[in-house]
This record gives structure tokens, C-alpha cells and sequence, in this order.
């Protein structure tokens, strides 16, 4: 289910992602703002009943697979950003293998300067 208003609370998120792997930018950042204002506007009328922890979750998937760009490559993993243009930087710390890696991203001139770190 897609619909917006109706539909799964997930739904947003993930089409974040879909959006920045083919390059829609702007239109990922507008999935991803009506993912992360559900629950603060309560659009559904049920945030009383708590968040709704799928589309938190989602969130975090949009920033990492989707504006961050990491993927999977050759048993490692490769970072490959294309960030809103409202964001200047994007910092994070996830786990891989068994190693804890701090990968921050800033905007530069004509492209990103990506810092990775194993911690």
C-alpha cells in the first residue's frame, strides 16, 4: 500500500530510498519529511497509541541506504552519497561484521568529501 494518508506508515521511508537510487533527490527528501512529521503532526490521529516504530526505523534506512547511498560491495560495504539539498552534512555510526564504523559526509564545491572510520 502507497497511499499517503491511508497507507502503511513505512511506506514513505522506503520510497525515500527508492527515490535516491533513481536519482530523485528532492522528491526523497519529500517521502522522507512525511515519514519523520507522522507522528510529530500525528497525521493518522493515533499518535497517542505511541510511534510508529517501522517508519523510525525506516528513517534511519533512508538516511543510511538512501542519502548516504551505502550499499553492499565485494564482502564490504561502499558509500556513495547524494544528500537533499537543504543538508550540507551527515554524520552516523552503524555496525558491520562485527565492527562499528563512523562515516561522515559533507557537501564540497561539486561533490562530497566522505570520511570512514572503523571504531
Amino acid at each position: 500500500r502507497t497511499d499517503h494518508s491511508h497507507g502503511s506508515s513505512l511506506g514513505p521511508a522506503i520510497q525515500a530510498i527508492m527515490a535516491c537510487k533513481v536519482g530523485r533527490i528532492e522528491d526523497a527528501y519529500e517521502h522522507f519529511s512525511r515519514s519523520a512529521f507522522a507522528d510529530l503532526y500525528d497525521v493518522r490521529g493515533n499518535a497517542s497509541d505511541g510511534i510508529h516504530g517501522a517508519s523510525a526505523g525506516g528513517l534511519w534506512q533512508a538516511v543510511v541506504f538512501g542519502f548516504a547511498g551505502v550499499h553492499l560491495e565485494d564482502g564490504g560495504f561502499a558509500v556513495h552519497p547524494r544528500l537533499p539539498d537543504a543538508w550540507r552534512r551527515l554524520a552516523f555510526t552503524f555496525s558491520f561484521h562485527g565492527k562499528r564504523y563512523f562515516v561522515d559526509i559533507a557537501r564540497q564545491n561539486q561533490g562530497y568529501a566522505v570520511y570512514v572510520n572503523e571504531r
